[in-house]
């Protein structure tokens, strides 16, 4: 059967908008869950912490898995986890069975993310950045869907479970789509011909190593800690209801979703590395600026989602093209590495809203967009070094 990449397009599309409906649509049936399973903060923060172990440990599995059985078989596999245990979600009656069926699906979630990441500058030989950036549009457009459909949901007194099934139809579709889609072969650049089994520690723990983990794991913690908590900060610190606060998360990634259309245009103009650095920055003063402007200042903070909107897909290919040796395995690591940072400033925030309350903790995501603006702007100056050595 004729294998078509238009078929595989679609295929991506439909993968970004089930893994943004996954990842953080906990966070906005969390005032919802608190009461129905009879757990605090604390314990909440538990879920997200236990989830983001999974993602760290699978991200650098997701990367060997691509590499030891293809792309194609690495679709399938992961596909077929999530879809199951989707369908299991509608099981998860109390606490112990929903982080362990939520620990789950983030770990096949994590792998996911690396195989897409990883594949479409692979599919996509020319204009990657651009590529990469239209799919986390896709992504940005498929969270702001999820969380208006969360927010659907909740008005019609209809029960969290239910956004599983909707997510495993569209599981379905990627499914469907996988059987004609084409898999590129992996393309083995001329310093592979004879392949290393291990990398030499120099390679790996290089100053770009730490500069990408830095930034990589700055930019997680805030962007996770807005899908955890932007919902409860809103209804907790200024008594909004579940719904609106939901609709007003959602203008982040309608914001990011313009960004992406909007930006993605500047990316080689202005650069790859030194778009990331501006832009990052940008979104730390706003997001400072929205904190002091309280209730008003919520719509500042979604506003961020539009100058966000590139970095991170940006900063993916950044990755892929700074390490020439085994680059699916360096960017995998490197998830795994930022993604432990993300992990633990996950915990530290939940201790933080059970200790300072909702108000105070938020004070502490901008944090993150400040070690990813710094790191990006280092990450910057190293390149313009390394090109005019060159």
């Amino acid at each position: 059967m004729k294998k078509s990449k238009k078929a595989t397009f679609f295929m991506i599309c439909f993968v970004m908008v089930a893994l943004a409906f996954i990842d953080g649509i906990l966070g906005v049936f969390l005032p919802q869950i608190k009461p129905e399973l009879g757990i605090n903060d604390t314990q909440a923060s538990a879920i997200f912490v236990v989830n983001l172990l999974g993602f760290c440990v699978f991200t650098s599995i997701g990367g060997h898995l691509c590499d030891k059985i293809g792309s194609r078989k690495s679709f399938f596999l992961l596909l077929g986890t999530l879809l199951l245990f989707c369908l299991a979600m509608l099981c998860a009656h109390t606490y112990a069975r929903l982080i362990l069926l939520s620990f789950i699906l983030y770990c096949a979630l994590a792998a996911l993310t690396v195989t897409v990441n990883s594949f479409i500058p692979s599919l996509f030989t020319t204009s990657q950045a651009f590529f990469m950036s239209f799919f986390h549009l896709v992504n940005y457009g498929g969270i702001a869907l999820s969380k208006t459909t969360a927010g659907l949901l909740i008005r019609h007194n209809v029960n969290w479970r239910f956004i599983y099934l909707i997510i495993a139809a569209i599981l379905i579709i990627c499914l469907g789509l996988w059987h004609f889609s084409f898999f590129p072969a992996p393309v083995v650049p001329d310093t592979e011909k004879k392949p290393e089994r291990t990398l030499p520690l120099k390679h790996i723990f290089s100053t770009a190593f730490f500069l990408y983990v830095a930034a990589v794991g700055g930019y997680l913690s805030s962007v996770t800690a807005m899908h955890n908590w932007f919902v409860n900060y809103a209804v907790i610190s200024f008594h909004m209801n579940i719904a609106k606060a939901s609709s007003v998360f959602s203008l982040f990634f309608i914001f990011s979703a313009l960004g992406s259309v909007f930006l993605a245009r500047f990316i080689k103009r202005v650069g790859e590395f030194k778009i990331v650095f501006l832009l990052s920055f940008a979104a730390f003063f706003l997001f400072l600026l929205g904190l002091l402007w309280r209730q008003t200042g919520l719509y500042l903070i979604a506003l961020c989602g539009f100058f966000l909107s590139v970095t991170y897909p940006t900063t993916l290919v950044n990755i892929h093209t700074s390490f020439h040796l085994r680059p699916c395995f360096m960017l995998g690591l490197i998830v795994t590495a930022g993604s432990a940072i993300n992990l633990i400033f996950t915990f530290v925030l939940g201790i933080a809203n059970d200790v300072f309350g909702a108000h105070a903790s938020f004070y502490l995501v901008p944090l993150g967009l400040l070690v990813f603006s710094v790191s990006s702007f280092f990450i910057y100056l190293r390149q313009n070094t390394s090109l005019s050595e060159n």
